[in-house]
């Protein structure tokens, strides 16, 4: 039996800690944004709850009567920007907050090596690099929408190749850049090229108009604007990050659930797509709705990027194969569960008066980069089971010492590191990802993954609670006198804190 002691505090791997009080101002504020960019009268105010009711239903329980030109309509666009646009850059800030994520964004972004205007030395040298670079970066026109030229871009220090900083797919009203706005105060002074493309000509307009409100409009950003969808082929240089948000979920609608094959297919034909207009060394950032179809979408996607040499270095803690794919009746799907505490009052104002209030939101992402050197996800996937795996809410039996299954040690997921003393622990790094759910003898259990996939972490609630949805927690091995445990019903690695 392997014997774990907790040393994490529920701090040090939180992946959707608070927003910062700098963020949630910036938030705070997109209403008069959009009321300055999208006004209403008296009249189509009164109507809103109805018509923000009216496109979260065709967007959920409606979605057969969904098309490409629903954000055409003023009354959805108007509702769209309202309430779907405050809360999906919220959730983008969520994640943004967290150490984690916002290193990766910054090594991408912020400290590329690439000519910086901002923080060079002042001398004869640098000097003439400024003016080269501000030549080049700072933005002649902001917010040409569907202008055929390529905005100013930055050029690499060593060999000069183009580069966009951002080609967001998708990007409605400009959520993603939106969010990097509100989370980044570093990056609003970086002369970034942006290129946000949808199918939507008019949300992308509307988008424009909110990011300046915003602020944007007196930033050094140069975001330009193509009415296109993901498919197409665009004549652009490629980019450090790419994002798709929201996307997949309309994309292949009509393609059913049961049909892993024309979705596989699919995922592998998307991965390609957004590889090849990727730059090297950049990253591929997508985010779906927190539903079991989203998530069995990213799984495929996530076996293609690898079958390319790419792995998802978040939320993933290992390479192993995706521990909760859902794609069948019952099935654990990975997702996260954000609590609203946090939301503006204005945002939870409106959320309430259309009946829609929420106490938490959820939502599926991955971040792709590609593998440094030669794969080893095969050493990584040892003891993944996750057969017969039910819903995260369930009950699970045979979670206590009695009911447990011994699957062996030696395919347990551990791996060794190294502290501080120079001495070799075993270790068990877990990506908490279920709810707390009540288990036999009193103990409550917290499912997640790990490098033996589906684990499942069991002890006092007030303990699980702590952990939080997207915790990174690391558990040392204290001995070893026997066989890890498995649960009989989902055959996950049980630790107990």
């Amino acid at each position: 039996m392997i014997h774990y002691n907790n040393r994490n505090t529920p701090e040090d791997g939180r992946l959707f800690p608070p927003l910062s009080s700098e963020c949630a101002a910036v938030l705070d504020s997109i209403f008069s944004s959009v009321n300055s960019a999208l006004p209403i009268n008296a009249r189509f105010a009164r109507r809103l709850p109805e018509d923000i009711a009216q496109l979260s239903r065709l967007l959920t329980f409606e979605r057969a009567g969904l098309h490409d030109a629903y954000l055409s309509s003023d009354a959805n666009l108007s509702a769209y920007c309202r309430y779907f646009l405050p809360w999906n850059v919220w959730r983008l800030c969520r994640l943004f907050s967290s150490t984690q994520a916002a290193k990766q964004i910054e090594m991408l972004l912020l400290n590329a090596p690439f000519y910086d205007t901002l923080k060079q030395p002042h001398n004869s040298q640098t000097h003439a690099l400024k003016s080269n670079a501000l030549q080049t970066r700072t933005p002649h026109s902001l917010f040409k929408p569907d202008s055929g030229s390529v905005p100013p871009l930055q050029e690499a220090a060593t060999g000069g190749q183009a580069v966009l900083d951002i080609l967001d797919i998708g990007s409605g009203p400009l959520t993603l850049p939106a969010a990097i706005w509100a989370a980044f105060p570093a990056l609003r002074k970086k002369a970034l090229a942006i290129y946000a493309v949808d199918k939507n000509k008019k949300a992308l307009e509307a988008g424009v108009s909110i990011f300046k409100a915003l602020g944007g409009g007196a930033s050094m950003w140069n975001i330009k604007t193509q009415t296109a969808r993901l498919e197409k082929q665009l004549r652009l240089p490629p980019a450090r990050l790419v994002s798709v948000v929201n996307v997949f979920n309309e994309l292949l609608i009509h393609i059913p659930q049961a049909d892993t094959g024309a979705l596989m297919e699919a995922a592998r034909r998307f991965a390609a797509l957004l590889i090849q207009r990727t730059a090297q060394e950049g990253a591929v950032f997508i985010v779906e709705p927190g539903v079991p179809r989203s998530a069995q979408f990213l799984s495929l996607l996530r076996r293609a990027f690898d079958e390319r040499g790419w792995q998802p270095v978040l939320p993933c803690p290992c390479g192993a194969s995706c521990a909760m794919p859902g794609g069948k009746p019952g099935a654990k799907w990975c997702h996260w569960t954000l609590d609203t505490k946090d939301a503006p009052e204005k945002l939870k104002q409106i959320s309430a008066a259309a009946g829609l209030a929420k106490q938490n939101a959820m939502f599926s992402f991955l971040l792709f980069k590609e593998k440094s050197g030669a794969s080893n996800s095969s050493a990584l996937n040892v003891g993944a089971s996750n057969s017969g795996a039910s819903n995260s809410g369930a009950s699970t039996k045979g979670a206590s010492a009695n009911g447990a299954s011994n699957k062996g040690a030696s395919k347990s997921g551990v791996s060794t590191k190294t502290d501080s003393a120079g001495s070799q622990k075993k270790v068990m790094t877990v990506r908490v990802i279920s709810n707390p759910i009540k288990l036999k003898d009193g103990l409550f259990g917290r499912y997640g993954c790990s490098q033996a996939g589906l684990t499942l972490l069991c002890g006092g609630i007030n303990k699980l609670k702590a952990l939080g949805s997207g915790t990174l927690y690391t558990a040392y091995c204290q001995k070893t006198d026997g066989e890890a445990r498995r649960d009989n019903k989902s055959g996950a690695l049980i630790i107990n804190l």
